[in-house]
């Protein structure tokens, strides 16, 4: 080694050493390109501290070849790259440690970087402050009229065009610009405006799971969310952080709610979160209103009016390498255009350049249900409302803001005092809290119902923002608005009905005076000029609200004239579910009369019409089932409106027959307990209609049902669930939880008694004991002398990859990391040192395994199963099968270079087996690859073994969906399947024979579900199962793929043609299975299908 006098600190020298240390965090954070199979293996440590370690294990050749792929010309030598080792990060800068035994002449380095951050730009600008502080004086002096070109020197290779794009900070002036878009017209009143972080009380969320298959027998698995609300740190930390979802691992989430819930302002809190100061760099966010992209997909939205309102003229393929960093925050998925387009934005989302993209998309629940299964890669998370003592924290932080305490005070000893149980519901929306505290403000009252809620805000507006022309022409100002809002919502394209043409706004007012009133009060605001100017209301809410006072008569809502069929030419928008919110609104209203009916009757005689409705679909005097589709669908919405009406005298009855509907009946004549239709009490409780009815009643009768010894053990259990979720705060539910745990000993029933207790009621009680079974790993005595100071993981890394400890151990240690944080970068490491080092076949099969199952588009999983394949191909077969399975999870969708060597693999192979995991494979990840879909259209057409076949269709219909040879494929399979298997002990025998024909026939039903959309064929395909298979397998997943393909309404139609006949008293009573497997295809469809359509079809 040279001596320190000879050694030389000069830019040239700096700009190697730097180099190799930005080649080596180029490698690390996956930047380099062609660097698969490359003999070098890296791992942090100590990553969450101020001052990470990498350790690297590599050879000098392995570093000079990383140098020539790097961004900068030409390549470091050996020679330069062991100067830069040695002499300068070693010595010089001291943040190299030498972790060789041995060093000299050694081609094998083994080293530990002592780093001042994980950021690669930090560091490489931390390297360059740490080299001129250590600089001797004397160097520094000769090169002083140096300094300007050393400096430009640092910046033109630290901070290249590609790299140098700082897509945070361009993020973070777009949502400024965006929220001043958003900003609220209405909080300046008295001079005073309440910063959004001062009042913000975060909402709870819960999230969704799919509902389990139902089982028969067992009520109680009919619950559709056992689910305890995740506070808004924790779902931030856990799930977006840390990926902890099921479907998606945090990177695809979807947030739902009513409207006015909190949707938008949490959108705004996550964009706030990924973009906080002094923290990791989690990416940056993208925020999209969906309803901007009108007759765009998404790709080009940001390719055309996204990317060019950035500063620094960025492009796509500036933005394209930096996507798996970006957030899409995408706002509104129910102001987007038809369902063709909510579609066509999920398959963007799934197989376009955005794939990479992490997303979070809100949308209003009713939308989310009708259009579901388009995000069925989503993890779906609900906005809970307040509870009362957030109602009582956001009302405090509120007026505090305002400087007058006092008043807020005031409202809190009002609502505790009010008896009036709707507005103490209505209020633990975010939105309409905002507006009861704006009205309180300025000496409002407490109003009855949402309409009067509404009422009395805009009052206030007129109040505070109105000058005296306005106001003397109130009246013409109110009714051309009310005008406005019904033409708006009567469009049929939800973009049309959002976002309104000025000039055709102009027209519809009838006055510019009016549309400079309304523009100057805030409930319209221009968020376009160019290249047409385009207008939207400033809350949806207020549009359905103003919609509600155009309407005189219910007749607009249901056609006063109808028997038992479709009216002709009559809209039936009771069963459209963007009149809904109208509908409730305008029963809440308190001026609605014509010149013979007074406004009471009128809504008196709108309930009447909507719980006698008459559809004319059938007869229905069974004991499951005692309704017409469209007739329940009327009730429900009956039971709503109670909730704005409750005078009518039905009320009671209509509660009445809810809870039965949801919970069944003693019937009288058969002595026994029954239960309606799974899909009815299903939907009941997926859609929460005993909590949109009204809920005092809803609880009194619950309560009084439960005294009733008769019911079964799975109604107590429901019904005290249910009073968990609709009785906060109410002494009647919470009288009867302490009843039940008084006086039942069921330990199952006094569980979820108290449970739904501590839900309701603000002083908690003490929580049951769970006990934790614990599977303990032997300690090594040499490795862990104090396993309580020792980090879990590193313990179990420690375990694993120490060869002198026993197989079961380290396999042990092998099924406890995994079971942490799989998707930990740390964690893939080990999985791939162990896959590339350890000696026992096992435990490479096993970490191979879990590598491949996460989830989880990964290039280090890329690259070590790339590898593997090579490798193995011609040797080991499991370890191939095992990396080919890793594959489907970590390669990006139509990765070329991946599915070029499946290709050639399964080119040269004769082995079924590995045809058979090359075939998935390629259904994974060769969407819309041509090489993929000839090759497999080739195999299809030539080949006549089926198993090959079968599985060539399977994977060719997932990466050409709608590909007519794949889909007769599977139909074929299914026409030759007679759908009996049983996996029941009595048939065990009979069973193991049907076995290989109940998988390939499960796969063939669920991949028609995948690719079958818009093939008629497909559809009868599945109808035919669903008529005579005996199997449940069968017609479960018959009935899902056909919901799943069913997507337009002539479809809708012809289906109900095919099924409707078997919704008859023979098939009820002589085979039930088929009757409720139609009924349940119907009733989905009853949801989306115009009423005329189905009632002719």
């Amino acid at each position: 080694m040279p001596s320190k006098d000879k050694v030389t600190y000069g830019p040239v020298l700096k700009k190697r050493a730097k180099r190799l240390l930005e080649a080596l965090l180029a490698y690390v954070n996956w930047e380099l390109e062609d660097v698969a199979g490359i003999s070098l293996s890296h791992k942090w440590q100590d990553e969450t501290t101020k001052q990470p370690k990498l350790v690297i294990k590599t050879q000098l050749r392995t570093l000079e070849f990383l140098t020539a792929k790097d961004k900068h010309e030409g390549q470091l030598t050996k020679t330069q790259i062991r100067q830069a080792l040695n002499e300068h990060l070693k010595d010089f800068l001291q943040i190299l440690e030498d972790n060789r035994a041995e060093t000299q002449g050694k081609e094998e380095w083994h080293f530990t970087l002592k780093l001042w951050s994980k950021d690669k730009e930090k560091n490489l600008e931390q390297f360059e402050i740490e080299w001129e502080r250590k600089r001797p004086e004397k160097s520094k002096q000769q090169e002083e009229t140096l300094r300007e070109t050393v400096v430009e020197t640092f910046q033109a290779i630290s901070l290249p065009k590609d790299e140098g794009i700082n897509w945070q900070e361009i993020c973070r002036q777009n949502l400024a610009q965006q929220k001043q878009l958003t900003t609220n017209p209405f909080t300046n009143a008295n001079g005073v405006t309440p910063q959004l972080d001062e009042i913000y009380v975060p909402l709870a969320i819960v999230e969704r799971k799919p509902p389990k298959p139902p089982s028969r027998n067992q009520q109680e698995e009919k619950e559709e969310e056992k689910l305890i609300p995740i506070a808004e740190t924790s779902f931030f930390e856990n799930v977006l952080r840390q990926g902890k979802s099921d479907i998606s691992q945090g990177r695809k989430i979807a947030i739902i709610g009513e409207p006015g819930s909190g949707k938008t302002t949490r959108l705004q809190k996550i964009a706030d979160w990924i973009l906080k100061p002094d923290q990791e760099d989690l990416g940056f966010p993208i925020w999209i209103d969906l309803a901007d992209l009108e007759n765009q997909n998404i790709c080009q939205y940001l390719e055309n009016e996204w990317l060019p309102k950035c500063k620094g003229e960025v492009k796509r393929r500036d933005l394209e390498p930096e996507i798996s960093r970006a957030w899409l925050l995408l706002d509104g998925v129910d102001e987007m255009s038809r369902t063709q387009r909510i579609e066509q934005l999920a398959k963007d989302l799934s197989s376009s350049w955005l794939q990479a993209a992490r997303v979070v998309v809100t949308c209003r629940v009713n939308v989310w249900e009708a259009d579901k299964n388009a995000f069925s890669g989503f993890d779906v998370f609900r906005n809970l409302e307040f509870n009362p003592e957030q109602v009582t924290e956001y009302i405090r932080r509120w007026f505090a803001g305002m400087g007058d305490a006092a008043t807020g005070e005031s409202l809190e000893a009002a609502l505790t005092e009010s008896e009036n149980s709707r507005l103490k519901e209505l209020i633990q929306n975010p939105l309409r809290l905002w507006m009861l505290c704006q009205i309180w403000q300025t000496g409002g009252g407490l109003p009855e119902t949402q309409a009067g809620l509404y009422g009395q805000f805009v009052d206030w507006v007129y109040d505070w923002k109105a000058d005296d022309a306005i106001l003397n022409q109130r009246e013409a100002i109110d009714k051309a608005l009310a005008r406005l809002a019904l033409a708006a919502m009567e469009q049929k394209d939800e973009v049309s009905r959002l976002r309104l043409r000025e000039s055709w706004v102009l027209k519809v007012l009838g006055s510019r005076p009016i549309f400079q009133a309304v523009m100057k009060l805030g409930w319209l605001n221009r968020v376009e000029r160019l290249p047409e100017a385009i207008c939207v209301f400033y809350h949806a809410t207020f549009q359905e609200y103003f919609a509600a006072l155009a309407v005189d008569d219910w007749d607009y809502f249901l056609p006063r004239n109808h028997v038992n069929f479709p009216v002709a030419g009559k809209e039936y928008r009771i069963f459209e579910p963007q009149w809904k919110q109208v509908i409730l609104l305008w029963l809440g209203r308190e001026d609605i009369a014509t010149k013979e009916t007074e406004t009471k009757k009128l809504k008196e005689e709108f309930i009447e019409a909507l719980v006698n409705f008459e559809d004319g679909s059938g007869e229905w005097n069974f004991e499951k089932v005692n309704r017409g589709f469209y007739e329940y669908r009327a009730y429900f919405l009956a039971a709503a409106g109670i909730s704005e009406f409750k005078s009518h005298p039905l009320a009671n009855k209509i509660v009445n027959q809810l809870v039965k509907f949801r919970f069944g009946y003693f019937s009288q004549e058969k002595q026994e307990w029954q239960n309606y239709i799974d899909v009815i009490s299903r939907y009941v409780i997926i859609n929460k209609i005993l909590t949109q009815t009204d809920k005092a009643s809803t609880i009194q009768e619950i309560c009084s049902i439960l005294e009733n010894p008769q019911y079964p053990e799975s109604f107590y259990r429901s019904a005290i669930f249910v009073l968990g979720e609709i009785g906060q705060s109410n002494s009647q539910a919470i009288a009867a939880l302490n009843i039940i745990l008084k006086n039942t000993k069921n330990n199952e029933i006094n569980r979820q008694a108290l449970i739904s207790l501590n839900k309701i009621q603000s002083e908690k009680l003490s929580t049951i004991d769970v006990s934790i079974k614990t599977t303990t790993i032997p300690v090594h005595p040499k490795n862990i002398s104090n396993p309580e100071e020792v980090d879990k993981n590193q313990h179990f890394i420690e375990l694993l990859l120490d060869e002198s400890i026993d197989n079961d151990t380290r396999e042990k240690a092998l099924y406890k990391l995994n079971k942490t944080n799989p998707k930990n970068s740390r964690i893939i490491n080990v999985l791939v040192e162990v896959i590339e080092k350890a000696n026992d076949p096992s435990l490479r099969w096993l970490a191979l395994k879990f590598l491949g199952e996460i989830d989880r588009e990964d290039i280090t999983i890329t690259r070590i199963s790339m590898k593997i394949i090579e490798d193995f191909k011609k040797e080991d077969e499991t370890l191939l099968f095992k990396a080919v399975r890793s594959l489907r999870k970590s390669v990006p969708n139509n990765d070329g270079n991946t599915v070029d060597l499946l290709l050639s693999i399964l080119n040269e192979t004769k082995n079924e087996d590995r045809q058979y995991a090359i075939l998935k494979a390629l259904g994974k990840i060769g969407h819309d690859n041509p090489k993929a879909i000839a090759t497999l259209t080739g195999i299809l057409a030539n080949t006549k073994d089926e198993d090959i076949r079968f599985h060539c269709a399977d994977s060719l219909g997932k990466i050409d969906p709608g590909n007519c040879q794949a889909v007769d494929v599977l139909i074929e399979i299914l026409e030759n399947t007679k759908h009996q298997y049983t996996s029941s002990f009595d048939d065990f025998f009979p069973a193991l024979k049907q076995f290989e024909n109940f998988l390939e026939s499960s796969i063939a039903l669920d991949s028609l579900g995948e690719i079958g959309k818009g093939s008629k064929n497909a559809i009868h395909a599945l109808v035919k199962v669903l008529e005579i298979a005996k199997a449940e397998y069968a017609r479960k997943r018959a009935t899902k793929s056909l919901l799943k393909i069913i997507t337009t309404d002539e479809y809708r139609q012809e289906v109900v043609s095919l099924l409707q006949p078997h919704l008859n008293t023979e098939t009820y009573e002589n085979n039930f299975d088929l009757f409720e497997d139609c009924y349940a295809v119907l009733w989905k469809i009853a949801q989306n299908l115009p009423y005329p359509d189905f009632y002719h079809a």
